[in-house]
């Protein structure tokens, strides 16, 4: 005999939209990348897409 079965369905509030570039530019300022970074500089970016979204904005903005 086979256990009872039951079909679930999980629903999950969407978290509230952002302004992707617009946030970047805020933490950018908010922790003085500027002054801690000069023109000319070189810098390495690394990105992990799984699960992220917008990844060629947020990757496009950073640069």
């Amino acid at each position: 005999m086979y256990p009872i079965m039951y079909n679930v369905r999980q629903y999950f509030d969407a978290p509230p939209a952002i302004d992707v570039v617009k946030t970047i530019e805020e933490e950018f300022e908010r922790i003085g990348l500027k002054d801690i970074i000069k023109p000319g500089s070189s810098v390495a970016i690394t990105a992990g897409s799984r699960g992220v979204t917008n990844i060629p904005l947020i990757i496009k903005t950073i640069v």
